[in-house]
């Protein structure tokens, strides 16, 4: 398991720097409301909403399914990044939506170059996850889960064509592939080369109980199946265990607000061991920590409680990883930006990962160095 999805274990005194570094833009398009990525999709109230085309700000409509060449852009610039992940030697992957490609950033290099990137005719990856054996894409736009192994396969291993519009995923044990589907408000979960799916949580209609989800984004799933959902419209986090049929609150009282018992639209979230969450609210542009079994939550990032482009300030944040010294890496999609906010941590961070190897040892043919 990886770093930034794994075996996560930050001191609570840990804090950050309250100004970040951008490692990683394209041009900032201006300031946003907060809403990340979702408004601009067609996001809608009507259930179904959101298939067939859609409006998204690469500024074209995209007709789902085909491909589609790198849109406009520098090949070290980013044009509305997504997901984010780290593997364990601190290489960190950016899912690069509007120019169709993953970019990979070697965090030990000083100046912002990105060294490499991937490219396989994707069309509006929008998520990436590592394991010890491949990197696992989200191609959203042809609704698939691609898995480019280590030994150089590369294999679809979910078709997704039965979803309305995949926004993240999470490979779990026995790669389980986890998948939200933004518009029929479900978390889907695949097996391996497999079109059919299972509903993990969500009853596929809209709303605010307890079974139900409203624009779920990002997910995390535990080494015992249980999964924690950013319900993004709901304003909450919620966590089902394996066999559930409905979930508990575990963050946010389920209103909008910046109190710190509120969380405004998540988009992403990180649970480490002692089951602590690391929260990315996309309505109040802040990364929040809420400690086990509390009902409140504290600002840790971006605590100004203003969206927008300055360096202590998040726009239209959509995903979070975390490195081997626990610095938080944010994309930014209304920005075109990946900041970096630095640890400043105590002793030790992280536990021991058992017999995990260091990815990258391989050199894959398909990785074309810039």
């Amino acid at each position: 398991m990886n770093i930034s999805k794994g075996k996560l274990s930050l001191p609570l005194y840990t804090t950050w720097d309250s100004t970040g570094v951008i490692i990683a833009e394209g041009e900032i398009q201006g300031e946003g409301e907060g809403e990340s990525e979702g408004e601009s999709e067609g996001e809608g109230e009507g259930e179904g909403e959101g298939e067939g085309k859609v409006q998204d700000t690469c500024g074209a409509d995209y007709d789902y399914g085909g491909t589609a060449g790198r849109r406009s852009g520098l090949i070290s610039g980013v044009e509305q990044p997504f997901g984010l992940e780290i593997s364990d030697n601190d290489e960190l992957y950016i899912s690069d939506s509007c120019n169709n490609r993953i970019l990979i950033l070697h965090l030990d290099v000083i100046d912002k170059t990105f060294t490499e990137e991937i490219t396989a005719d994707f069309y509006l990856p929008h998520d990436v996850f590592v394991t010890d054996e491949a990197l696992y894409i989200l191609d959203t736009g042809n609704k698939q889960v691609i898995k480019m192994g280590f030994d150089e396969s590369v294999l679809i291993v979910a078709e997704l064509s039965n979803l309305s519009w995949p926004v993240f995923c999470f490979i779990g044990r026995n790669d389980s592939i986890y998948v939200t589907d933004q518009f029929t408000h479900i978390i889907a979960l695949f097996h391996t080369y497999s079109i059919d799916y299972t509903v993990a949580a969500g009853t596929g209609i809209s709303g605010s109980d307890n079974d139900q989800l409203k624009h779920p984004y990002g997910i995390f799933v535990n080494d015992f199946d249980t999964l924690y959902i950013a319900d993004k419209d709901n304003n909450r986090i919620m966590k089902w265990t394996l066999g559930a049929t409905e979930g508990v609150r575990v963050a946010g009282d389920g209103t909008d607000g910046s109190s710190n018992t509120q969380v405004s639209h998540p988009t992403q979230l990180i649970v480490d061991e002692d089951e602590n969450l690391y929260i990315l609210e996309g309505g109040n542009a802040r990364i929040s920590r809420w400690k086990a079994n509390t009902n409140f939550g504290e600002c840790i990032v971006a605590c100004t409680g203003i969206n927008g482009i300055e360096n202590n300030q998040l726009n239209g944040p959509s995903s979070l990883a975390f490195d081997s010294y626990g610095n938080i890496y944010v994309s930014e999609w209304d920005s075109n930006q990946v900041k970096k906010f630095q640890a400043n941590p105590g002793p030790s961070i992280y536990t021991e990962f058992d017999n995990v190897p260091l990815f990258f040892s391989v050199d894959f043919s398909f990785i074309q160095s810039t």
